[in-house]
């Protein structure tokens, strides 16, 4: 008997296929171990970037103040304020003149409207526009994100009832002063 492995001695063929299998299982041992903190960082990664880089990138204050559509007919302009952790959104149709006011939230860092924003505002005219709006672009979602401190890029982007897929692009720019926050 060896003192240190306890294996029987003169046995070189079974002590060799012993030595074989413990060598196996510590490589086997091994890649687990290696697998293991592997995927542990690979979630710690996706958690990081889950829980702290996704969030909002903005504060917002670059949206407030009043802005002009030159080209999109739908939305002609939008007069923006902050409203508590949401904001105040004065729409103003480019082909009635018809004004809606709206809550819109940051997503990333854009301002986003849906039509669910549009029926929680309790505004007539906010019901009416959206009403246009899903004539226009179906189940519609509004982006409004920053291209410079003069200049908006708003995104209409939905699918109409007739099946189509809608994606309007238009610049505001900016035609009154940043208004800050709204007491």
């Amino acid at each position: 008997m060896c003192r240190v492995c306890g294996l029987p001695v003169g046995r070189s063929a079974a002590a060799a296929a012993v030595a074989a299998r413990l060598t196996a299982d510590r490589s086997r041992r091994r890649r687990q171990v290696v697998l293991t903190i592997v995927l542990v960082a690979v979630i710690a990664a996706a958690a990081v970037w889950f829980f702290v880089l996704r969030g909002p990138t903005s504060n917002g204050d670059e949206f407030h103040g009043t802005w002009r559509s030159q080209s999109m007919q739908s939305i002609g302009s939008a007069t923006i304020t902050r409203a508590g952790d949401a904001f105040d959104v004065l729409l103003v149709s480019g082909q009635t003149g018809q004004q809606a006011r709206v809550q819109a939230h940051l997503d990333g860092d854009r301002l986003v409207m849906t039509p669910g924003d549009f029926s929680a505002s309790g505004d007539p005219e906010a019901k009416q526009l959206e009403l246009l709006l899903k004539l226009e672009a179906g189940d519609f979602r509004i982006e409004l994100s920053s291209a410079d401190p003069a200049h908006l890029v708003l995104r209409l982007t939905g699918t109409s009832p007739t099946g189509q897929s809608v994606s309007e692009r238009a610049v505001l720019e900016r035609v009154g002063p940043s208004l800050g926050t709204s007491p």
